[in-house]
């Protein structure tokens, strides 16, 4: 969170550089107008439900049901844990620029926090895979709710 200052993606590449060191816990949720949520809280994700995404190329989009909560990817001699979500019904979910967006549950005004978008997959797919919230917490992050 804080001021997007830079970013790469193509050629190998896919950074961005946020040069703010302000936080709270607010996310956008539609970066169209912006409307934004708190995040109250934290929570895993579990198979069957629906979630939220707000990437940065697609926006928000809800209705995305997860399939799978530990799917095992590996890149650049690396892996991590993540959670698979895809809608079912037609149209876009998630497009490569989208990483790093917020995945959450919506509840009236609020927002509950699930985790962050890893990775996308191509057209015609595109689904999303994120990184749950709880993994980043024991990696030593800190996740602001309030």
């Amino acid at each position: 969170m804080g001021q997007f200052y830079n970013w790469s993606f193509g050629s190998g590449n896919d950074w961005g550089f946020i040069s703010d060191s302000t936080y709270s816990n607010i996310i956008y949720t539609d970066p169209c107008c912006p409307n934004t949520r708190p995040v109250t809280g934290n929570i895993t994700s579990y198979a069957g439900e629906s979630v939220c995404v707000s990437g940065g190329i697609t926006t928000a989009r809800c209705s995305l049901i997860v399939q799978a909560t530990i799917v095992t990817q590996c890149s650049a001699g690396s892996c991590a844990d993540n959670v698979w979500a895809k809608r079912t019904a037609a149209g876009v979910v998630c497009r490569q620029g989208d990483s790093g967006g917020p995945v959450f549950s919506a509840s009236g005004s609020n927002a509950t926090g699930r985790g962050h978008i890893s990775f996308v997959s191509v057209p015609p797919d595109n689904n999303c895979w994120y990184n749950e919230l709880f993994r980043m917490q024991n990696a030593g992050f800190t996740v602001l709710t309030s």
